[in-house]
């Protein structure tokens, strides 16, 4: 592909917490009836090709904290093979180099980081949510929810730098480079359109690398998706997006499908920007997010006091 309100500590006692009063019932009975990840999946007929994401969720550096990122990362792999001494996202840890910022990022200082506080800091530094780099890193890799990852997929973890038809570029190995240089291209695509032949309007893209396959036209609607194709510049045919969850046809690419895929599965519609926020982000992400037993929020966070907040999800409700 061509790349070029702070929560409350958990020991808190007025923690959120589920309504188990007057909704709890609702949320047992959909626990019972609704199996994770069935009819909470993603449907293929809500593929929307010139609209994958929104621009407030794409460009949501706060979208979650080091923190928010690592339970993320723990609730997708509970044991870790690390197969010959590499270890899964969620144990990963590096030294990282400083690295100086520019107009497109703000850089980042050198330590030794987890990955969660890598794409934490990333996100904060290139304006680019750490919602995305973590579906980034799982349509590319497979890393967020790897037991036994190898060490060339922290090598290309995002695809930056490796050409479809080329070996990736040397100057962008490593976990920490591919973060960084793949959020700052997205800047760099979203401050030089001219520079890149898909634009907000209609464009014809192809279905594959394959040019026999043909191309869509496609009416791209925001820069977030333009971002996204110019990154990954084929859309899904119809017969990747029937098996959703697996294989279409000789000219089916996944690599934008499976972008909106994840993004749904585990956050929630990629174009509706209901926030999940604060200490009801954490209760909410723990309880798997858009993917457990609450599913997607329907609404942002209401305050009818001062000093109580709820907000509702397709499967009930968080309080606190």
């Amino acid at each position: 592909m061509t790349r070029l309100s702070r929560p409350r500590a958990a020991t808190d006692p007025r923690r959120p917490t589920l309504l188990l009063a007057a909704l709890g019932a609702l949320v047992t009975i959909l626990t019972l009836a609704i199996p994770t990840g069935s009819t909470m999946a993603a449907d293929g007929a809500d593929f929307e090709a010139g609209n994958i994401i929104s621009d407030a969720n794409f460009f949501d550096s706060a979208a979650l904290s080091a923190d928010q990122v690592q339970q993320f990362l723990n609730g997708k792999v509970s044991t870790c093979k690390s197969t010959n001494g590499v270890a899964c996202l969620k144990d990963y840890s590096q030294s990282v180099p400083s690295i100086s910022g520019d107009s497109y990022c703000s850089g980042l200082s050198a330590g030794t980081l987890t990955a969660a506080q890598i794409i934490a800091s990333v996100g904060q530094s290139c304006g680019i949510s750490q919602k995305v780099l973590l579906v980034l890193l799982q349509k590319e890799q497979g890393l967020v929810t790897s037991t036994s990852p190898s060490k060339s997929s922290y090598t290309s973890a995002t695809g930056m730098g490796c050409p479809d038809t080329a070996a990736c570029d040397s100057s962008y190995a490593g976990f920490v480079y591919q973060v960084y240089y793949a959020a700052r291209q997205f800047q760099i695509y979203e401050q030089h359109p001219s520079w890149y032949a898909y634009r907000i309007g209609s464009n014809n893209i192809l279905y594959n690398p394959n040019t026999s396959c043909g191309t869509k036209s496609v009416t791209i609607e925001n820069d977030a998706t333009r971002l996204l194709y110019i990154y990954t510049p084929y859309t899904p045919n119809s017969a990747a997006l029937s098996n959703l969850y697996g294989t279409g046809n000789s000219c089916s690419a996944y690599g934008n499908r499976n972008f909106w895929v994840f993004y749904s599965d585990w956050f929630g519609s990629p174009t509706t920007s209901f926030k999940v926020v604060g200490a009801i982000n954490n209760r909410w992400t723990a309880l798997n997010g858009a993917s457990g037993i609450l599913g997607t929020p329907t609404g942002n966070e209401i305050c009818p006091t001062t000093t109580s907040c709820y907000q509702m999800f397709t499967g009930g409700a968080i309080n606190w």
